[in-house]
């Protein structure tokens, strides 16, 4: 199976084999070509290991890759929306909106979406609502647990706004990908409201 990085920051497929394979293959692998990796190639390598950390929900660790890999040379649009993520996922806002306002980021691999969630984490709900107009389109090319989280945070969002047509929308979009046990709660609270 091929693990080269691709222009959509968020294969399904890669995911799909990030999330479920066996960790500590996939790691061992993953790590090893890092560490192998020529000094043109080394980047695509460390994004591979960076993609699967998140994957796996090791936002830390995913972090901790993209610092390196990205300690000489802040300007790649992958890099800085994959860092975007990771500090979502930790809960630092703050530095996905810097990572994700980099001019040659702009709306690049969904980058607006994840504005939209760091906007969001902020409590800046009408900032967010904005951003999340077409959540729906967007949100749909993303691995399922990032779908969730997207349209998750959408539904926040047009709550605390009141547009309660695009809340039922998303409503109905969650109801469809079904929402796992642990986030049952907070959807269901946003839909009572």
């Amino acid at each position: 199976s091929s693990v080269s990085f691709r222009a959509a920051t968020f294969d399904n497929q890669l995911w799909s084999l990030d999330r479920d394979g066996d960790y500590y293959q996939r790691q061992s692998d993953l790590i090893r070509m890092a560490a192998a990796a020529p000094p043109g190639k080394r980047r695509v390598a460390r994004l591979n290991l960076a993609r699967f950390y998140l994957a796996r929900e090791m936002s830390a660790e995913a972090m901790g890759v993209l610092n390196v890999a990205y300690a000489d040379d802040a300007d790649d649009v992958s890099g800085n929306v994959l860092k975007s993520v990771a500090s979502i996922m930790l809960g630092r806002p703050k530095d996905a909106i810097e990572d994700l306002s980099r001019p040659q980021v702009g709306n690049q691999l969904d980058a607006s979406i994840w504005r939209a969630i760091a906007y969001a984490q902020q409590g800046k709900w009408p900032e967010a609502h904005k951003l999340f107009r077409n959540v729906e389109t967007a949100a749909a090319k993303l691995p399922l647990e990032l779908q969730r989280m997207a349209l998750l945070a959408a539904l926040r969002a047009a709550d605390e706004v009141r547009d309660f047509s695009q809340a039922e929308r998303l409503v109905a979009l969650l109801d469809g990908i079904g929402v796992p046990p642990d986030q049952q709660p907070e959807f269901n609270v946003l839909v009572g409201r």
